[in-house]
């Protein structure tokens, strides 16, 4: 079950300092809805993103994850087509 620090503690739970509580439904609500409103602003342009800025992030550990995803992806279409080739010949 998720968690979360109590904002405040006259809020009927009445935990301790410390304590977290359950988050309960009106916390997702209460989270949906703020986030609504941030997208309505940016819409309206009274609100905007991140700067953020195209091709400054270090992606050196994603293009790493790619290459290994790739070598991965040879190797088993290899192994496949070889096994099929072995089949083709057993079978023949």
């Amino acid at each position: 079950m998720r968690t979360r620090q109590t904002r405040t503690e006259g809020d009927g739970f009445l935990p301790q300092p410390g304590e977290t509580t359950p988050l309960r439904d009106i916390d997702v609500v209460t989270a949906l809805f703020e986030s609504v409103i941030h997208l309505a602003k940016i819409a309206r342009g009274n609100a905007t993103m991140a700067d953020y800025k195209h091709g400054s992030m270090n992606i050196d550990v994603q293009e790493k994850t790619f290459a290994g995803f790739i070598k991965a992806s040879t190797y088993v279409a290899a192994a496949s087509i070889g096994a099929l080739i072995f089949i083709a010949l057993v079978n023949g």
